[in-house]
């Protein structure tokens, strides 16, 4: 449709093998890219794309897998979006020295000419690495959604890590929300974290923390503007931090102490 509409596709093949002394080198590659447009008022593209690099060095040796595939769409300056996924593995080894990386990543995005936005990010990644007589890993993964209207916006992010080695182990989760706009924010989270030396939190940061039953219509706890409400407590004995005051709730007795 003669100045109206057009379209490509491209599809390449390569291959490549260098050679230097004793380093050799090795390069596979697959790429495939769509293109269409609608007389200036629309395009799109599509880009998929596949490698793999092994490297010796020596006793040195890397090897490296990867595959992306991109989509990207506009309208006429007015709206356009996105999405990209990632797969990527890698493997190194130098004498006694080895590590292993997987990782994964998706990405979208969209938007309407400034006036709002919106984005989600997933990605996950394992590694392991092993120096002499030491091993160690770790697992990794964050999740993130974002929208923004003008200069209002909000956000929510988890994540988690979590860590193994000879000295010790560590697993930590962390959960936030924020809105706002401008520079006024609010935002709330809880962290969770263990470790094997014995140690384990849970923290929450909010302006408000509440337990209620299933309907919400009943709040026997919560903690607010730095003090907690209590609308029933059933309780065995009740202590200051000084221990001057000792509340016996099975005897009912008061005791107050010099």
């Amino acid at each position: 449709m003669a100045d109206k509409a057009s379209g490509s596709v491209v599809a390449a093949l390569s291959q490549e093998v260098d050679q230097q002394g004793e380093a050799i080198a090795l390069v596979n590659s697959a790429v495939t890219s769509l293109q269409g447009e609608v007389d200036g008022k629309a395009s799109g593209s599509v880009v998929a794309a596949l490698s793999q690099e092994v490297d010796q060095q020596g006793e040195a040796i890397a090897l490296v897998n990867s595959a992306v595939t991109s989509l990207q769409g506009e309208v006429d300056g007015k709206a356009d979006g996105s999405v990209v996924a990632a797969l990527s593995q890698a493997v190194t080894e130098q004498g006694d020295n080895i590590a292993t990386n997987a990782a994964a990543i998706t990405s979208a995005n969209s938007a309407i000419a400034g006036k709002a936005s919106s984005s989600a990010l997933d990605t996950l990644s394992a590694t392991v690495t092993a120096q002499g007589g030491s091993i160690a890993s770790q697992a990794d993964r964050l999740s993130a959604v974002e929208t923004n209207v003008g200069d209002v916006s909000a956000s929510s992010r988890f994540r988690t890590v979590v860590k193994s080695q000879p000295s010790g182990s560590e697993a930590t989760m962390a959960m936030q929300v924020r809105a706002g706009s401008g520079s006024a924010w609010r935002e709330a989270g809880i962290f969770l974290r263990a470790a094997s030396d014995g140690s384990a939190d849970v923290i929450v940061a909010a302006d408000r923390f509440a337990v209620t039953d299933a309907g919400g219509e009943s709040v026997p706890f919560a903690v607010q503007n730095g003090e907690v409400a209590l609308a029933l407590a059933r309780f065995q004995q009740l202590t200051s931090f000084n221990g001057k005051l000792v509340i016996d709730g099975i005897n009912g007795t008061i005791s107050v102490y010099d």
